[in-house]
């Protein structure tokens, strides 16, 4: 009788039967590679995980991103193929952190990359539920249509702060209870903002020369919500116009129409080019001090001296040597004469 066992189980592997490619993505919770199997040439992403402080193995963070992953199946989501270790120790921290939602639990509200996060986790919430996800979704359906990503803040405060610039500030009428969370009172400004959603993205669709369909708009703005409770929910998007009318979104990814002609708008990939940006400017800026200080030092009487005593302009080291020291006599004169005369009067001629 022959066994068809598994040529390898779930965390016997290590690193080394991968070759990293490079780093495509970074978030609060470390980094996500992309690497090719070094046996049979597959390509695959790589999320880098390390225990920080965890004496009793993974971290229960990563261990829930395990579970939620491997009951996940769909062709449209990455398979979790296996769970490699690494004797390495490095910086990077977990990334990924998923859990099951049940009932009534209070979670951390450190979740979701930044530009995607919802309001209410910005202003402190800590109940929640998969309204978090559908802001994100509003979020990805815009920039698929506007080429760029619509939210892009740096802090929590600018964050929140562009999405009510945006979106119009939060009401006791547009969001009861958004004065119920703890950050409340110091993210929303006093003064309000009204909403200009729809001719923020028509005039960003415009100057990229997009088209954005009136049923595409309206999804936009129904998932774009502050309130968590007024947003649709995935089944409700399923059944929205958008997705019912000509031409019809086929069965398979592949044969979607590429998008082209947009810069990388990745969290990662955009703060990459903003360092590059950055290093080159200070770079620039940096060189042309150098050249300035050359320049303001290179007069007449910083070319260099010939082997017959004189500068390359004909003048002689005499005669040089006696320019600077006619110079510095009347500097000390002029300083004298400045002492003597009345602050006033010095301040007017400055």
């Amino acid at each position: 009788m022959s066994l068809h066992l598994p040529k390898h189980h779930w965390g016997t592997r290590g690193m080394d039967v991968y070759e990293k490619l490079e780093c495509i993505g970074a978030g609060t919770y470390g980094q996500v590679y992309m690497a090719k199997d070094k046996a049979t040439g597959e390509v695959v992403a790589i999320k880098k995980i390390r225990s920080l402080n965890e004496v009793q193995g993974l971290p229960v963070t990563t261990i829930r991103e395990i579970k939620v992953l491997k009951c996940l199946s769909h062709p449209n989501l990455v398979e979790l193929k296996e769970v490699v270790v690494s004797a390495e120790n490095d910086d990077d921290d977990d990334f990924g952190l998923a859990r099951s939602l049940r009932g009534d639990q209070l979670f951390t509200n450190k979740v979701v990359t930044l530009w995607y996060r919802p309001p209410e986790l910005l202003l402190g919430a800590t109940s929640y539920d998969a309204s978090i996800d559908m802001w994100s979704v509003g979020c990805v359906f815009a920039e698929l249509y506007i080429g760029h990503p619509i939210f892009q803040g740096k802090t929590e405060l600018e964050q929140i702060t562009k999405i009510f610039d945006v979106c119009g500030t939060p009401t006791t009428e547009s969001w009861p209870d958004y004065k119920f969370l703890t950050h409340s009172s110091t993210f929303v400004p006093d003064k309000s903002k009204p909403k200009r959603l729809r001719e923020f993205l028509m005039r960003e669709a415009t100057a990229r020369k997009r088209i954005l369909p009136k049923g595409a708009l309206e999804l936009i703005e129904a998932l774009l919500v502050l309130d968590p409770e007024q947003r649709l929910t995935a089944s409700d998007c399923l059944s929205a116009q958008y997705f019912n009318v000509r031409p019809y979104p086929p069965e398979d990814p592949k044969k979607l129409p590429p998008i082209t002609n947009l810069p990388p708008s990745h969290e990662y990939q955009t703060k990459k080019i903003r360092r590059e940006q950055a290093k080159q400017l200070n770079a620039g800026g940096a060189n042309s001090q150098s050249s300035n200080n050359t320049g303001a030092g290179g007069g007449r009487n910083s070319r260099p001296i010939g082997k017959s005593g004189a500068s390359g302009g004909g003048r002689s080291r005499q005669s040089t040597t006696r320019d600077a020291t006619e110079v510095s006599v009347k500097t000390e004169v002029k300083r004298e004469e400045d002492s003597v005369l009345p602050t006033k009067k010095r301040r007017r001629m400055a």
